[in-house]
C-alpha cells in the first residue's frame, strides 16, 4: 500500500474558486452534526493542514465520480454505489495527491477470520481486517473492509496460503477504500473540535 511511493498522474491539486464551486457534497455539513461533549474525545489531534485538505479532497472525489458517469460501459452511476467502484489505486493516488506521499501512512490493526471451510470439493473464507490511516499531523482514521471467496472449485486451487493471501488483499483494499473516503467527515469532525480549542492548530 504505501511502502512504495505511487506517483499521481492525474490534475492538480485543486484552486480555491475550482473548491467553493464544487456542488458534489460527500460528506454532511459540520454544523449539522451533533459532537457532543467534545472533552471526551479520545486524544486524536487536528491541525490547520488536515482541515485544509478537506475541500481539495472532496473537489478530486467529485472528478473521479464525474468520470465515472461520463463512462458509455458504465451500468449504475448511483453516487451511492461510488466506494465499491472505485479502484484501489485510484484512492491510493487520492491519497498522495491530497496528503502528499509522505503525509500519510496506513497499518493493520486487526485480521479476523470470519468464516473457513476448505476441507471440502468447494472453498469459502471471509477474512476482515482493521486498517489505520494516519495523517502526519496525527490525525487518523480507521476502517473496516471484508475479501471473500464464496463456493469455489476447490480443484482449482493450489494451496490454502494463496487462498488466504487473495482474501486478505481484498480486505486491506477494501478497509482502505473505506479510511480514505470517510475521512473528509473525520476531518470536519476534528476542525470543529478545533474550533472549540480543543485541540492543538498545529501540525506535530
Amino acid at each position: 500500500m504505501t511502502d512504495q511511493a505511487v506517483v499521481w498522474h492525474g490534475d492538480d491539486v485543486a484552486s480555491d474558486d475550482e473548491i467553493a464551486s464544487s456542488s458534489f457534497k460527500l460528506f454532511p455539513e459540520s454544523t449539522s452534526m451533533d459532537f457532543g461533549d467534545v472533552s471526551l474525545w479520545p486524544n486524536r489531534p487536528a491541525s490547520k493542514w488536515a482541515g485544509s485538505k478537506l475541500g481539495a479532497l472532496q473537489f478530486k472525489l467529485e472528478k473521479l465520480m464525474q468520470r465515472a458517469r461520463c463512462n458509455k460501459y458504465s451500468r449504475d452511476n448511483d453516487p451511492k454505489d461510488f466506494p465499491k467502484r472505485i479502484k484501489g489505486f485510484q484512492v491510493i493516488r487520492l491519497a498522495n495527491s491530497v496528503f502528499g506521499v509522505h503525509g500519510w501512512s496506513s497499518k493493520i490493526t486487526s485480521l479476523k477470520t470470519l468464516v473457513c471451510d476448505m476441507d471440502g470439493s468447494v472453498v469459502n473464507l471471509v477474512v476482515e481486517v482493521t486498517l489505520a490511516v494516519t495523517l502526519k499531523d496525527g490525525t487518523f482514521n480507521e476502517g473496516i473492509g471484508t475479501g471473500s471467496m464464496t463456493n469455489y472449485p476447490a480443484e482449482k486451487i493450489d494451496t490454502k496460503g494463496a487462498v488466504f493471501q487473495m482474501c486478505r488483499k481484498e480486505a486491506v483494499t477494501n478497509a482502505l477504500k473505506t479510511c480514505i473516503l470517510s475521512f473528509g467527515e473525520d476531518l470536519m469532525e476534528r476542525d470543529s473540535a478545533r474550533d472549540l480549542k480543543f485541540f492543538d492548530n498545529q501540525i506535530r
